[in-house]
């Protein structure tokens, strides 16, 4: 993998690339996951260089401000100066957005921002078990959580910060998203997945029944690979 690093107001972001696609049309804005205050893993970094390679996609990893030193709104005004950075020299519909866990709540809700700054949407949102608040739960729900706990140990529900999903979702592209039944936060994505069906906005959602926290970054994981794949590359 040949790769470089950029620089905008707020941090920096790494452009990654297979050795044999130097000239890639596609362009992925990956955002990693890791309750907004991890930095990158290695799955993280295996997965973005299994894409590239696949896809002949660039990805761009944004290393956007985490808490407890910042906040909220110098990550996604972090965020914002990459895609401005990057819009400079590609079309919209050649970018994809997404993102695993907390990075896939500040791929949602930076596209929103993008919205609401009068840019050009990207072609794609692409959601891997994003990390939105629970918030208030029905009693349904609740025996859920219970029974979710005894799967998963990795997630603070008090570690996420930003309500991603009171946000309007006029405007913004299709949304791919994946989540596991075995994965708390499978509750507030199918609440997504409902709204979206509700209000007619174009999305696919791929749940996995016994699937964890992030499942769809596995290599098992081969049929939310390939959809990825497919929708990075415009199908």
């Amino acid at each position: 993998m040949d790769m470089e690093i950029g620089k905008v107001n707020g941090g920096i972001y790494y452009r990654i690339q297979d050795k044999n696609n130097k000239n890639p049309t596609k362009k992925v804005i990956y955002i990693h996951g890791g309750a907004f205050f991890l930095e990158a893993l290695k799955n993280h970094w295996n997965y973005c260089y299994r894409l590239s390679k696949e896809t002949g996609c660039e990805i761009i990893f944004p290393y956007y401000p985490l808490v407890p030193e910042s906040s909220s709104e110098p990550s996604h005004n972090m965020l914002l100066s990459v895609y401005k950075e990057l819009i400079k020299n590609i079309k919209p519909e050649d970018i994809t957005i997404m993102g695993d866990s907390a990075g896939a709540t500040l791929a949602f809700s930076l596209s929103m921002l993008i919205r609401d700054h009068g840019l050009p949407v990207p072609n794609e949102i692409i959601l891997i078990s994003p990390g939105f608040r629970i918030g208030d739960t029905t009693e349904e729900e609740n025996k859920r959580l219970e029974e979710i706990k005894k799967y998963d140990f990795l997630l603070d529900l008090n570690d996420y910060r930003v309500d991603a999903l009171k946000g309007n979702l006029h405007g913004l592209p299709r949304i791919t998203m994946f989540s596991g039944t075995h994965d708390v936060l499978n509750i507030p994505a199918r609440r997504l997945a409902e709204r979206m069906k509700k209000e007619g906005h174009p999305y696919c959602y791929i749940e996995k029944e016994g699937g964890i926290h992030v499942y769809a970054l596995s290599n098992k994981s081969k049929k939310e690979f390939e959809l990825t794949k497919s929708r990075i590359l415009g199908n």
